[in-house]
């Protein structure tokens, strides 16, 4: 059978395009997608979902992927490590931790994924590079200071899945990640530098670092990719082109993003 993709979000419209080459589960790509949130009644409808579709992945003997995050991590100022204990600051962050558990202790056969920022073609202003790219194409950019992010293509988050399925690999928590962490003043730098503007950068005191470890997928997966320093510039002028497009309803000029970082 194939793999079942729940969500028509960015994420799940990736998986559904590979649907066919993926081995069979069931993939929970639906429900709260603004970290921001505090409504008890979309975290309601997430957990639902969550349990019913655990259950189903337990009668039906197949795997159960959820995709949670770093702010299950709450605001600890050092590298996000599965085996940590988690002290999740916010509701959203909160929420996520009883979706895990809940899948955990399902019954269900399942991989748990803490994701970075996920990168694909969408403008969803809720999401950073797409918030990035808005600010900076409107000419000012406010920028939290100590603030890095890690960032993953939305392709790459398809692949590693698929080949954790098809390894067995399961009843895990596991960070999916690229592993490199970037101050986001620089990721904004690289979007005006790709939609060729100079907006005004302001850097606001404070912000979070986000830095994964990788030890425990990559030891899972000995044909993890291995991301290099380059890899964020690389999602970046592959993606930041059609994020536009979707935020602003224009093209580009071809001289403005056509050439492609080495």
């Amino acid at each position: 059978m194939p793999i079942e993709v729940v969500g028509r979000g960015m994420i799940g419209r990736a998986f559904a395009s590979h649907a066919n080459d993926l081995p069979n589960a069931i993939v929970c790509a639906s429900g709260v997608a603004d970290s921001q949130c505090t409504d008890p009644l979309a975290f309601r409808r997430e957990l639902k979902l969550v349990e019913e579709l655990a259950q189903r992945a337990a009668a039906e003997d197949c795997p159960m992927v959820y995709l949670s995050g770093a702010p299950v991590y709450g605001l600890a100022r050092r590298k996000h490590v599965e085996s940590d204990g988690v002290a999740p600051a916010t509701p959203y962050g909160r929420h996520k931790l009883e979706c895990e558990e809940t899948i955990a202790s399902s019954g269900a056969r399942y991989l748990v994924l803490r994701l970075p920022n996920v990168v694909g073609s969408a403008g969803n202003p809720n999401q950073l590079i797409p918030s990035l790219v808005a600010q900076v194409s409107d000419g000012h950019v406010f920028v939290r200071s100590d603030a890095t992010r890690d960032l993953l293509d939305v392709d790459d988050v398809v692949r590693v899945v698929g080949a954790l399925i098809r390894r067995g690999a399961a009843d895990a928590v596991l960070n999916v990640a690229s592993g490199v962490s970037t101050p986001v003043v620089r990721l904004a730098e690289e979007i005006a530098a790709i939609l060729g503007v100079s907006p005004t950068v302001t850097l606001v005191d404070g912000g979070d670092p986000q830095e994964f470890s990788t030890v425990l997928v990559r030891g899972l997966l000995p044909d993890y990719p291995r991301f290099d320093q380059n890899y964020p510039t690389t999602v970046l002028y592959r993606r930041v082109p059609s994020i536009y497009r979707a935020l602003k309803g224009a093209a580009f000029e071809a001289s403005s993003y056509a050439i492609e970082p080495s």
